[in-house]
């Protein structure tokens, strides 16, 4: 094992903090690439192979981890990017980004229920009955109202052996 100069492994990880902070907040630009390069007594070089290093653990990371492990980091980031657009008043990000986190989340899926039922009915009659006592099962589970926005109803009938 090669042995570089002592506390080397300290002032790198350090220097690899700052540069991960820096590509989090977004602001990697070559002036704060030269800064970070500037305070650390290093070459931009090295910051920008720093960052490299950091995307690559990211990436290894990511792999690693189950979808829903990911999907929370991913929501976390989301959020925290969305506090700092309302902390720069940046209201048309804001809204962008909820409505990004609104679609991650499935909020903008319509809600699909899928009813297996032996029944003489026509499955059209048999939907609209289920679309009346919606409201009903709404309210005895807790959930909101359904929204009033006009439901589109796929109804099959498969006719019974017998």
């Amino acid at each position: 094992m090669r042995k570089g100069r002592p506390g080397t492994r300290k002032i790198t990880d350090k220097r690899r903090e700052e540069v991960e902070q820096v590509l989090l907040t977004g602001d990697w630009t070559m002036k704060t690439q030269e800064l970070l390069a500037a305070r650390h007594e290093v070459s931009t070089r090295t910051i920008r192979e720093d960052a490299v290093f950091i995307r690559r653990r990211w990436a290894d990371t990511g792999s690693k981890e189950p979808p829903d492990a990911l999907k929370a980091d991913w929501l976390a980031r989301l959020r925290s990017a969305q506090v700092a657009a309302r902390r720069h008043k940046q209201y048309a990000i804001v809204g962008r980004l909820m409505h990004l986190e609104a679609k991650a989340l499935g909020h903008l899926e319509p809600t699909r229920i899928e009813i297996g039922a032996i029944s003489t009915s026509d499955p059209r009659e048999l939907a609209a009955t289920v679309l009346d006592a919606l409201p009903l099962v709404h309210r005895v589970l807790g959930l909101p109202a359904p929204d009033a926005e006009p439901m589109v109803i796929e109804a099959e009938l498969v006719e019974a052996d017998g």
